[in-house]
């Protein structure tokens, strides 16, 4: 299985690339016809620009070697692990919870997605079914007991 934001971030280095190899360079070449340089603000920008693509670039190729290197095949089967759906019931209220464990650049676009690293994933993390789970936040301690897990690979069938 190829994780969807693999393809995503495939997408935006090539973006990238043609930006730097093509954009950049005409923007570069036409802001220097103005002059003087030392007061060129228009040059001065598009070189802002081109840093922060070539930063940009490397963060995106640095990612895709760690998703790379990430074996799916090794995620345990029955209990949460990167890719889960976990659903939880508040202890105190009944109230059900899902939380989907993504990768960082997933984050914050489908409520209720959270990382490995995040509070309640270290919480989760290697948990079974039936297991409760004490969740200290700002707001105060919350205690969780897991309803229902579906693995990576629950979710490919």
């Amino acid at each position: 299985m190829k994780i969807n934001i693999i393809s995503k971030l495939e997408a935006e280095l090539l973006a990238l690339e043609k930006e730097l190899t093509q954009k950049i360079p005409q923007e570069l070449s036409r802001a220097a016809a103005f002059g003087d340089l030392t007061d060129n603000a228009e040059y001065e920008a598009v070189k802002n620009r081109q840093k922060f693509v070539e930063a940009r670039f490397a963060q995106i190729q640095g990612r895709l070697r760690s998703l790379a290197a990430l074996d799916l095949e090794s995620l345990p089967r029955d209990r949460v692990a990167f890719g889960s759906i976990i659903h939880l019931r508040d202890l105190d209220s009944s109230e059900i919870k899902i939380y989907r464990i993504v990768t960082a650049e997933e984050v914050g676009k489908v409520p209720g997605h959270i990382t490995a690293s995040s509070p309640v994933g270290k919480a989760l993390n290697g948990k079974k079914v039936g297991e409760e789970i004490e969740l200290n936040l700002p707001a105060g301690t919350r205690y969780l007991k897991i309803v229902k897990i579906i693995t990576i690979h629950e979710q490919e069938e």
